[in-house]
């Protein structure tokens, strides 16, 4: 049997439904499911005795153990190296090959559950250019890894996100957000776009968007 399998059974068997306090509707690719749970104190919050009420992915019930029990404020430092170390069934050999848009929008949840109790910190940085230098000299896929942290902690917990798929294209100055699924809205148009210039450090750079039919 797999870890993720494993982890998966554990999660269901051990997780019930019974007078949790809280509870949040949340989208994960395909499907839409409730969670239940409880925090401990205002002064130390940690997420306990999560509950998934409606079927879902396997890699959803891990992430919800992994997070079971960590402070409210760690749910924005959960990274995705943790989640494949976490599910690996070899410490020494990566679970996945890359880690992808879904595996982002997975750890997204946790930003969730985080914004729906605490306001969200715009001076929580992805990206200090006096520490890492212009984001311009990265490789193509650390600015892409940055990218997606991006999208993570900004985007994909936006209530105007609808699901589409993003990538890159960068040529000198110029960013092509590329993405597929349904037109965004002019207000998230342009929320990506100030969002991105401002924890990127983005001056003097041009950002278009191209929809992918």
């Amino acid at each position: 049997m797999s870890r993720l399998i494993s982890i998966t059974q554990n999660f269901i068997k051990n997780s019930h439904q019974s007078e949790q306090k809280y509870q949040l509707e949340l989208h994960y690719l395909d499907y839409n499911f409730t969670i239940y749970y409880d925090l401990t104190s205002e002064e130390d919050p940690k997420v306990l005795n999560i509950y998934i009420k409606d079927e879902v992915p396997d890699f959803v019930y891990a992430y919800f153990s992994l997070i079971q029990g960590i402070a409210l404020e760690a749910l924005k430092r959960v990274s995705a190296k943790e989640f494949d170390f976490y599910i690996r069934d070899d410490q020494a050999r990566p679970y996945f090959e890359y880690y992808g848009p879904e595996v982002y929008k997975l750890l997204a949840l946790g930003e969730e559950i985080y914004n729906k109790h605490l306001s969200f910190s715009t001076t929580d940085l992805i990206f200090d250019p006096n520490r890492f230098g212009d984001f311009f000299n990265y490789s193509f896929s650390e600015q892409i890894e940055l990218f997606e942290e991006f999208l993570s902690k900004y985007i994909y917990p936006h209530r105007l996100y609808s699901g589409q798929d993003f990538d890159l294209d960068i040529e000198n100055k110029t960013i092509k957000i590329i993405y597929e699924g349904e037109l965004l809205s002019e207000e998230i148009k342009i929320l990506i776009h100030d969002k991105l210039k401002e924890v990127l450090y983005l001056t003097n750079t041009t950002i278009l968007f191209q929809n992918i039919i």
